[in-house]
């Protein structure tokens, strides 16, 4: 389900609350507009007085569920620098920073302690553990479960 917006519509904030609730619809459908989404990042940086910071963190988890893709990262480019400092968002950051280092004990043992921000969004244990299964498929072409149990 994607969204079309034309070019002046990229801009304008009585837009957001239709992006925000277009988010919402994502979760629900267990879909990812990465491009809607970055326009709504974008109205949060030109109008930060409206950064909801619940849809922000939402935005991001939905991103990192897209591993291995870039959408994480492309994301957080557009997250104003003070929220990138702060809890959760930084919190968000070491969790992508340990799947995408392929850290995944770590990951798991952070994100046991911060499941109020995935715990409503379907689908987010099994992206991540699919990853993971992608990043050691990738890496490793025998691998003991001693070993695995490492990682």
């Amino acid at each position: 389900a994607a969204m079309e917006l034309s070019g002046k519509d990229r801009y304008n904030p009585d837009l957001i609350p239709t992006l925000e609730a277009f988010v919402d619809k994502q979760i629900a459908s267990k879909s990812f507009d990465l491009s809607t989404n970055q326009v709504l990042l974008r109205m949060y940086q030109f109008f930060p007085e409206k950064t909801n910071s619940t849809v922000l963190v939402k935005i991001l988890v939905k991103a990192l569920m897209q591993l291995p893709g870039t959408d994480f990262t492309l994301c957080t480019y557009l997250v104003p620098q003070r929220f990138q400092l702060e809890e959760p968002i930084a919190k968000l950051s070491a969790l992508a920073q340990y799947a995408e280092c392929m850290q995944f004990k770590e990951f798991w043992d952070l994100a046991s302690n911060c499941k109020y921000l995935w715990e409503s969004i379907p689908g987010f244990e099994e992206a991540i553990r699919n990853f993971a299964l992608h990043a050691i498929n990738l890496t490793f072409s025998q691998i003991t479960k001693l070993k695995l149990g490492e990682i």
